[in-house]
């Protein structure tokens, strides 16, 4: 949910705050960062077969909160101005920081995401369709919040969203798998 919701939200702000193209370009930057999350995790073999699930979950969802607030506050102080590319030659260097800045909070969704379906194998039909759920919540939760709160209050909303993942992975539950 705060992943899609994230998403779409960062589409409206951007298309809005530099042109439109830059909008779509935050599918593609979302598909980097789970593409980057999913190879830290084939990687990264503690963290996918050992490490406590629900710690790490929580982890994951903390720090997918926390990095969409920073690096919404970054994108903010990042001197990108696709206007003046043909003029200004450091464009071509912050253009790709500002890319992975926003890629950011996407990997450590995608982190978590991978890491709930790695483990969960024996149930990953009612995981995923727990996950198509959510990422549906989360499609139509824009069209409330977006017009209350407006972009940036929508990206902090999915921020808090987030927020409320981490807080429940980390509630005393049984084992989750």
């Amino acid at each position: 949910l705060a992943t899609l919701l994230l998403e779409l939200a960062l589409t409206r702000v951007l298309s809005v705050s530099l042109w439109y193209h830059f909008g779509f370009l935050v599918i593609s930057t979302a598909l980097l960062g789970f593409g980057a999350s999913g190879v830290t995790l084939s990687l990264w073999t503690r963290l996918r077969e050992r490490a406590d699930l629900g710690r790490s979950l929580a982890a994951c969802s903390l720090c997918f909160a926390c990095s969409t607030l920073f690096s919404f506050w970054l994108m903010q102080h990042i001197p990108f101005d696709p206007f003046s590319i043909a003029v200004d030659r450091r464009q071509f260097l912050l253009m790709p920081i500002y890319l992975v800045v926003v890629a950011l909070p996407f990997f450590c969704s995608g982190l978590g995401i991978s890491l709930l379906l790695t483990r969960g194998v024996r149930d990953v039909t009612r995981l995923y369709a727990f996950d198509l759920v959510g990422a549906g919540l989360g499609c139509s939760l824009i069209t409330l919040v977006l017009p209350h709160f407006g972009g940036s209050g929508s990206v902090i909303f999915a921020a808090f969203a987030g927020a409320l993942a981490a807080l429940s992975f980390s509630l005393p539950s049984e084992k989750l798998f």
